[in-house]
């Protein structure tokens, strides 16, 4: 297989083989990470004396609901289509009381124009949700979650100055109408266990319909590692990738290769 040619920027087409020919997606700040590599280089911080690198098991709190308020826009109209396949973000800063850490956070919007059962299928793959761009391998742990209809765990490996390990869970389940006929959608997911290179990992989505034939995607996302000046172009591109792939799942087409080649 092929890489893909070309960097996704905000306001670039997406690439032939993440959903051609359909229009081009649009984000609400610029990102100048390239498709095909990482957004920011994630152990440079490791190798300097100071950092101390541990393992850490971290509570994943129970739920299904969004980790907060979603505050990007939705994306206009076009003359093509009154819900574009478009994802608008916003970013910034804020302090976990808790742990009394700064951390980053995505905000994103954007809209499907598929059905919600397909959207929900897509959501579901674990190769949809895993990042792709910044890991070099990952192994797949399914229903390590019972209590809720669809879940598994990302054991993931990035290799870099030192490697990194660091364990994903995944949750997702119908919060309004059933399984079968969802009226709405939740999904949580947090680094659980592995490297405190990486403190804080966690993000829902909400998903809901606008049409019968177009869905809606909330996401959030909150990260701080080791080198912090990079977590918010971290998120930014993530949530970024998320939406590509779900789109290109959604329709049935490939999703976008890495650097990476998962």
């Amino acid at each position: 297989m092929s890489a893909l040619p070309r960097s996704l920027r905000a306001g670039a087409a997406l690439p032939p083989a993440a959903h051609a020919p359909r229009p081009p997606i649009t984000l609400g700040l610029g990102l100048a990470a390239p498709l095909l590599g990482r957004a920011a280089p994630l152990l440079g911080c490791a190798a300097l004396s100071g950092c101390a690198l541990g393992k850490e098991v971290t509570e994943f709190p129970p739920g299904l609901e969004p980790l907060e308020a979603n505050t990007a826009e939705w994306p206009d109209a076009t003359d093509g289509a009154r819900y574009p396949e478009a994802q608008n973000l916003n970013t910034g800063d804020a302090e976990d009381e808790e742990l009394g850490v700064e951390y980053s956070w995505s905000h994103g919007r954007g809209y499907v124009q598929m059905p919600i059962n397909k959207v929900y299928q897509a959501l579901i793959v674990p190769r949809v949700n895993a990042d792709r761009r910044e890991i070099d391998s990952y192994e797949v742990t399914w229903d390590v979650e019972p209590d809720y209809p669809h879940s598994y765990m990302l054991s993931n490996v990035v290799n870099d100055v030192l490697t990194v390990e660091f364990d994903v869970t995944w949750r997702h389940g119908a919060t309004a109408g059933s399984e079968d006929e969802p009226e709405q959608i939740g999904t949580r997911w947090q680094k659980t266990e592995g490297s405190t290179v990486i403190e804080i990992l966690r993000g829902s989505v909400r998903t809901f319909p606008v049409t019968d034939d177009v869905t809606a995607v909330e996401m959030v996302l909150h990260q701080r590692s080791l080198q912090r000046g990079f977590d918010a172009e971290r998120t930014r591109a993530y949530l970024q990738d998320f939406y590509v792939a779900i789109l290109a799942e959604a329709h049935g087409e490939p999703l976008p290769e890495y650097e990476s080649g998962l």
